[in-house]
C-alpha cells in the first residue's frame, strides 16, 4: 500500500475581530479503514511501521471503553502522549495529525466521537531551539473527516508542566517506549496520571525483557499490583507492533521492535473516572 503525499492547504483568512475557522487538513490515501486486527498482518512492514502508534492507541481506547464512554458524553476525548518527540510524534499539528491518522479517523466515522484534544508532553520540544518548560508551541485546530482535532504540543517533563484549560484532563495518557526500567524521573509522571488525574496510564516497550523491565520497576517505585488488575493489563504482546525490528545492542538476541510489547496501569479508588471498563 502506497501513501498519497498530503497536498497542502491555505488556512482560510479571518476578518478583524473574526477567529479562524478549523483548518481543513486532506485524508490520508483514499481507502477503507483499516480493521482492528483483521488485515495488520497483511500490511507491508513499511505501513505497519507508520501506523503502528496510531492502532495501538486506538486498540487502547477501545479495549478500556474510553471511545464509547467519550461517545456518550458529546463525543469529547482528550489523550496525553507522553515523552514525546517531534521526530515519532510529529512536531506540527500537520505531522501529529498524519502519524496518528488512523487514530484519529476512525475515532470520528466508527466510534463516534466528534473532538479529540491531543496533547503530546516531552523535553525534546522546544521554541527556536530554547527548552521552556510549560511553553505550548504549534496549537491548532483541523478537521479530519468528521472529527474535529485540537493538537498542541508542550515542552518539559510530564509531572513538571502546567496543565489548564480543556485539555487538562485525559482521558488516556500513553508513553511510546518510554524505557522507564532507565529513567527514575519517570515516577512523578506516571503518578500524576493515576494519582492525581485517575487517568489509565498506556505504556509500550521494545520486547518482552524490557516490557518486564518496565514492570518491575514500576512496582519498585511503589506502584502496587491492583494497578495492572483489569482493567488494566500486565505486559503482553501487542498486536499492533510495528514491522521492522533492529539489533539490540544491550541484549543481543533481543531485537527492538516498536510498540512490540504493551501494559496498562489503571486508577484506582473511589475518586477513579467513570468510563474505564471495570471501574
Amino acid at each position: 500500500l502506497k501513501r498519497a503525499a498530503p497536498a497542502r492547504v491555505a488556512r482560510p483568512s479571518a476578518g478583524p475581530g473574526e477567529a479562524r475557522p478549523p483548518m481543513a487538513l486532506p485524508l490520508p490515501a483514499q481507502r477503507p479503514p483499516l480493521p482492528l486486527a483483521e488485515q495488520w498482518q497483511d500490511l507491508a512492514e513499511g505501513e505497519r511501521d507508520r501506523h503502528s502508534r496510531a492502532l495501538t492507541a486506538l486498540s487502547a481506547l477501545l479495549r478500556l471503553g474510553l471511545s464509547a464512554a467519550a461517545a456518550g458524553r458529546g463525543g469529547c476525548l482528550t489523550l496525553h502522549i507522553v515523552g514525546a518527540t517531534p521526530r515519532e510524534e510529529g512536531g506540527s499539528v500537520q505531522q501529529t495529525c498524519d502519524i496518528f491518522a488512523e487514530l484519529l479517523r476512525p475515532l470520528g466515522e466508527l466510534h463516534g466521537v466528534r473532538r479529540v484534544a491531543l496533547l503530546l508532553i516531552g523535553p525534546a520540544f522546544c521554541h527556536h531551539g530554547a527548552h521552556v518548560t510549560g511553553q505550548v508551541l504549534r496549537p491548532g485546530i483541523v478537521s479530519m473527516g468528521c472529527c474535529e482535532v485540537e493538537v498542541a504540543h508542550l515542552a518539559g517533563l510530564y509531572h513538571e508542566v502546567p496543565l489548564e484549560g480543556p485539555l487538562s484532563k485525559p482521558d488516556a495518557v500513553i508513553a511510546f517506549q518510554p524505557g522507564i526500567w532507565g529513567y527514575s524521573s519517570w515516577e512523578p509522571s506516571v503518578r500524576r496520571a493515576l494519582v492525581d488525574l485517575k487517568a489509565p496510564f498506556v505504556l509500550t516497550s521494545y520486547n518482552d525483557a524490557e516490557a518486564d523491565d518496565d514492570h518491575g520497576s514500576l512496582e519498585e517505585m511503589g506502584f502496587p499490583e491492583e494497578h495492572w488488575v483489569d482493567p488494566g493489563w500486565l505486559p503482553e504482546p501487542n498486536p499492533f507492533a510495528a514491522g521492522s525490528s533492529r539489533p539490540s545492542v544491550v541484549n543481543e538476541g533481543r531485537p527492538l521492535r516498536e510498540q512490540h510489547w504493551w501494559q496498562c496501569l489503571a486508577p484506582r479508588g473511589p475518586n477513579s473516572e467513570h468510563g474505564v471498563n471495570g471501574t
